[in-house]
């Protein structure tokens, strides 16, 4: 079994990854970013350092290891006066959502200009499976058995679904392989709400 030091520079190794594959997507002069579902922070720290950006995580459970603001939210409207961010970021957090849609519209309620978001998929009953022991045993891990055990992973046409209603869908790149299939989604408001 991994010791705390060594999960925690794997969760940072990871949340570099993460930052990695968002921060093309992160618009020049971007100066305030909402990390939703944040976890440790890892993910909201690396993008402070490589964007200059003011960063403040947000989640449901206090996992934060990070000395970045920090917002306990729970499951109605979020503490953010609207437009509050420039971006909004989340990372692997709607699969745990029990309202992706809900979450959504308050992610583009605080959010001036975009969103984005990296979602685990799944195809099969196969995949769904998989992808649920593996979250489980994952998070379960890294959290001490705090992180909520609702899942709820979706197909890369069903999480479009979910983002087509209040965004411009720009780009969904699918990227990773079996047993987690991935993907990258860059939302910008829908016309009229720019």
């Amino acid at each position: 079994m991994a010791t705390p030091n060594i999960l925690q520079a794997l969760m940072r190794r990871r949340a570099q990854q993460k930052a990695l594959r968002l921060l093309p997507h992160v618009p020049a002069g971007t100066r305030t970013i909402l990390d939703l579902g944040a976890a440790e922070g890892y993910v909201g720290e690396a993008l402070e350092r490589r964007t200059g950006a003011s960063v403040t995580l947000a989640d449901v459970v206090p996992l934060n290891r990070t000395a970045l603001p920090f917002v306990t939210v729970g499951e109605g409207p979020l503490p953010f006066r609207d437009r509050a961010f420039d971006v909004t970021v989340l990372a692997y957090v709607l699969h745990h959502a029990r309202d992706a849609e809900g979450v959504m519209g308050e992610a583009r309620r605080v959010t001036r200009g975009r969103i984005l978001v990296l979602e685990s998929v799944v195809e099969t009953a196969g995949d769904r499976w998989i992808f649920e022991k593996l979250d489980r045993f994952a998070n379960g891990l890294r959290s001490g058995g705090v992180m909520d055990r609702f899942l709820d992973p979706r197909s890369l046409e069903d999480w479009i679904a979910v983002f087509a209603t209040q965004n411009n869908i720009t780009i969904a790149e699918r990227f990773g392989q079996w047993p987690h299939c991935q993907a990258m989604f860059v939302l910008d408001p829908a016309e009229g709400r720019r």
